[in-house]
């Protein structure tokens, strides 16, 4: 403890305990903030999915199965009626095979495309949390 010597010098020192219990409670305030926001169940959930997903064979899996599934079911749309027509068979079979071709062929690309809107949107994502906090520390 410092031994102050005149009232000048305890006015100043009360002056810095109190900035100082100031910036601790801003302090505490946002890790307060930063704990709440943890344990929502959404946030639990993006951060558990954005674990997963930093893992690049993850990524590629996803990426590839998506890509999959969403060729079989554009071609299982063309496909599928209660009346099919021969022609229709055959022009969904056909587009089906150029489908799987195009894909398999450029899934590389394919893969960097999905890569660079995946990093987008985490971006965005990231900008957004990064706006609340501001917001938060000017309440």
């Amino acid at each position: 403890m410092v031994e102050l010597k005149n009232i000048s010098e305890l006015l100043l020192a009360i002056k810095r305990l109190e900035e100082l219990k100031s910036e601790q409670r801003m302090v505490l305030k946002f890790k307060m903030n930063d704990a709440y926001q943890s344990t929502k169940p959404i946030n639990l959930i993006r951060n558990t999915l954005k674990e997963a997903s930093e893992t690049i064979s993850i990524n590629d899996t996803i990426i590839s199965s998506g890509l999959s599934l969403a060729a079989g079911y554009l071609s299982e749309k063309l496909i599928s009626s209660k009346k099919i027509s021969k022609t229709k068979k055959v022009i969904g079979s056909v587009m089906m095979m150029v489908l799987s071709n195009i894909i398999s062929n450029n899934a590389e690309s394919i893969k960097n495309l999905g890569s660079s809107l995946i990093s987008l949107l985490k971006a965005n994502r990231e900008n957004k949390q990064r706006n609340e906090k501001e917001e938060f520390a000017t309440r």
